[in-house]
């Protein structure tokens, strides 16, 4: 972010709206470049109007500085409920006590310890459909695995992660603009209120047990609270995964060069999932809204504007990325990248994610080897209220090793 004497407020001729359904997964990424190259902050005139940042410089610099930038109204564009999200739309310090609760249990050092019941899952899995010689690596591995760690972590019973992804389907409905959204998440909530007295009566070595005993200050502790955090966490912790997860698969399975390198030499892993997040951010942007008059690489923007970072544009900008759309698994900078978001709101899942990801890949790639696609995959373009952007399907072939 830079000040300037004589900020402008001009914006591209070509407006990119990240509901606009002409956004496929084909084009995506050269609107972004064409909106980067013209308008690096450009303005849109949709949704009462929003500011759109598609440089890597620009997007961290907004992502770090909260004090100007809160999230406090909301990350979705527009809004969703009145309801907030807790810790994706609250500030510090409130934000923060929250975040360290929970940090107790989402952590590298978690993380870790989670890793051999992890790979346990995985090859269950890939158990369950490797005879066939051929399956829906979405169905069948990229979807059931981030819901039975979660499922796990949180202590909820094969019914409720059900539950839980069916309502991950119709939040994305609403996110992308249903006028039954404030409805459709009371119900939501409603569910998971249920489970968190559950706990209260019959407690549990899992998180929403930890939640119910937490002591959170001054701050509100109360059963509709940590249904609302539940929900934020069941919903971030399995749907991008399932994305992202897809995603990397499918370039793998474009891509047979890359994962021969990937089965001849596993410690290249780690980099690659790296590198594979920065090209495939399940997340495309979130919200912010400005507090105060302030300045974005000299263009003006006024208090109570809101700007939507963007993370998969910035992902691929050449002046932080060189030769941004292309994968390179030894590429140093890597970890760089900003799809867990950056800053005092950096994803607090992102240990436990990175696990599951590099896990599933490891042993994928060690027990069916070499793999087709067996039909066509089905990649959606912006989803979800514009921000989601993945692989649904993925039909593939292959010989077990």
């Amino acid at each position: 972010m830079t000040t300037s004497a004589e900020p402008t407020r001009s914006g591209p001729a070509e407006e990119f709206d990240p509901h606009d359904p002409s956004i496929t997964a084909e084009n995506l990424h050269t609107r972004y470049d064409s909106v980067r190259s013209r308008c690096p902050v450009s303005h849109g005139s949709n949704h009462g109007g929003y500011w759109l940042l598609t440089r890597y410089a620009d997007v961290r610099s907004v992502a770090l500085n909260s004090a100007t930038f809160s999230s406090a109204k909301g990350v979705f564009l527009p809004a969703i409920s009145e309801r907030r999200l807790p810790l994706l739309e609250m500030d510090d310090p409130e934000h923060q006590t929250y975040r360290k609760i929970l940090a107790r249990t989402f952590n590298a050092v978690t993380a870790r310890k989670w890793a051999p019941r992890i790979s346990e899952i995985v090859n269950g899995l890939v158990d369950d459909f490797i005879d066939d010689g051929r399956a829906d690596l979405i169905s069948q591995f990229a979807e059931p695995l981030p819901l039975t760690v979660i499922g796990e972590v949180f202590g909820l019973s094969p019914e409720d992660r059900t539950r839980v992804r069916n309502d991950a389907f119709e939040f994305l409905a609403c996110a992308s603009g249903s006028p039954d959204a404030a409805l459709a998440l009371d119900r939501m909530l409603g569910r998971w209120e249920e489970l968190v007295e559950r706990r209260r009566q019959q407690p549990a070595d899992d998180l929403i047990t930890t939640l119910v005993q937490a002591d959170f200050g001054e701050w509100d502790g109360s059963t509709a609270m940590i249904a609302r955090i539940m929900f934020t966490l069941s919903f971030g912790g399995h749907d991008t995964t399932i994305l992202v997860l897809g995603s990397m698969m499918l370039h793998l399975a474009r891509n047979p060069d890359q994962r021969r390198e990937l089965i001849g030499d596993p410690e290249l892993i780690p980099s690659a999932v790296d590198e594979l997040l920065r090209l495939y951010a399940p997340l495309h942007n979130f919200r912010r809204d400005a507090t105060a008059d302030t300045t974005i690489a000299e263009t003006a923007i006024k208090a109570g504007e809101p700007v939507l970072l963007g993370w998969g544009a910035a992902n691929r900008d050449p002046e932080k990325f060189p030769n941004p759309h292309r994968a390179d698994f030894t590429r140093a900078n890597a970890r760089e990248h900003v799809t867990f978001g950056a800053g005092t709101h950096a994803c607090i899942g992102q240990y436990l994610a990175k696990t599951e990801l590099q896990t599933a890949l490891r042993i994928l790639l060690d027990r069916i080897g070499e793999y087709e696609l067996d039909g066509e995959p089905t990649v959606t373009g912006l989803t979800g209220g514009g921000h989601h952007h993945g692989v649904e399907r993925l039909p593939v072939r292959f010989t077990p090793r």
